[in-house]
Parts: C-alpha cells; structure tokens; sequence
C-alpha cells in the first residue's frame, strides 16, 4: 500500500511539474506575442511619421495620441487630409457621423445640399481603403467602416429646423439605433475638440456640433 501511495503522488507530482511547464510556454508565448504586436503597431506608425526612429511620438504623434478612437491612425489620417477642414459645423456633423455607423442599418432619403459632404467622404474612402490594406499587411485588425447614408442623417438632424418626427420621415432606421447613432457621433466630435492646440478651429467647430446634435429627445 505505500509503494502505491507513493506511485500516486509521484504521479500527481508529474502532472503538476508538466502542467507549470505548459503554462510557463504559454506565458513565453503570450509575452512575445504581446511584444510584437507592439513592434508592428510602432512600425507602422513610424511609416505614418507620427514615431521617429527613436520610437518617440513627433508632433503629429503627440496630437494624435489625444485621439481615443477604435482606430486612431484612421482617425488622424482623416485629420491630415482636411477631411474635418469645415467651420460648417452641421457640416462636421455629417463626416463624423458616417464613421459612427457601426453595423446599424440605416437608409436616408436623399436631400438637395449634401454634395459639399459627399466629396470628402469619396476621399475618406479612399484613405479607408489605404489604411486597412497596410493594418492587414502588418497582422492588425482594425475595422474601418463607413457610411453615407448614417452621415446624411446627422445633416439632417444636425438642421434645428427638423425636428424628431420629421426626422423619421426620410430615415428609415429603429429609433434606437438612430439614437445611439447620434451619440456615438457626439462622442468622436468630442474626441475633436481635444485637437484644440493643434488644430483650434477644428476644436471650436467640434463644440458647436455636439451642441447641434444633443438636443431633446437625445438629452431627455
């Protein structure tokens, strides 16, 4: 009986000797992983000039590590091409709220007055499709979605002739959709007012969005 016993514990001994083993590996593994992942990210950041070679942020890093979005290098490469560059800020509205969309279904009538949107957004598009080739490229993940049809929306919300029924005119969404549209809006707008050392006007245009779109029955 004790040569089993001790069989037994010896066993157990094993199994647990095996086990740290493994989680020492796994543990290995993660730590790199993690690692590199970073590597890949400052990489393709420095390709971008927002990290010098020194992997210091420059000034257009430092600016840009303000931005707390799902996809910051987007979000400031959209900076960098003007696509924000409006004072209109029913305008801004709109180019923010068709990055907000998410996978919400909206469809919006179309409304004489939204060309001066839908140029820039033809460029976004273009920027969408260059920034997620290169995060696939380099093993990231970041999803890019944009839509028209979600910025519409918010330039029609963005007008206080219109009110919330008249909204549901031309849009065709569930209302809470259409609600947490309008925040999630409000939210990346507020991610801009924190450009307002580097980019003031943009800032200022930013404020007076958010004080465009929140507005009852949102704020209710």
């Amino acid at each position: 009986p004790q040569i089993n016993i001790c069989d037994s514990r010896v066993t157990v001994l094993q199994q647990q000797t095996q086990r740290a083993h493994e989680l020492e590996k796994n543990l290995y593994d993660l730590e790199h992983g993690i690692w590199e992942h970073f590597e890949e990210c400052a990489r393709l950041l420095q390709s971008f000039d927002y990290l010098n070679e020194n992997w210091q942020p420059t000034f257009d890093g430092i600016w840009a590590a303000n931005l707390r979005v799902e996809n910051t290098l987007f979000m400031a490469e959209l900076v960098r091409a003007n696509y924000f560059a409006t004072s209109d800020p029913r305008e801004l509205a709109a180019l923010v709220g068709a990055l907000a969309a998410g996978d919400r279904q909206i469809e919006v009538e179309y409304q004489e007055g939204e060309e001066s949107f839908f140029l820039p957004f033809k460029n976004a598009v273009k920027i969408a499709r260059t920034i997620s080739k290169l995060q696939d490229h380099a093993g990231l993940y970041f999803p890019i979605i944009l839509d028209g049809d979600a910025g519409r929306l918010l330039w029609r919300w963005a007008d206080n002739n219109i009110d919330w029924e008249g909204l549901f005119q031309e849009v065709y969404a569930d209302d809470g959709d259409v609600v947490r549209l309008i925040l999630r809006t409000a939210d990346l707008l507020r991610q801009l007012t924190a450009l307002y050392e580097a980019f003031p006007q943009l800032s200022d245009t930013a404020s007076k969005a958010i004080n465009l779109i929140r507005r009852p029955p949102i704020d209710d």
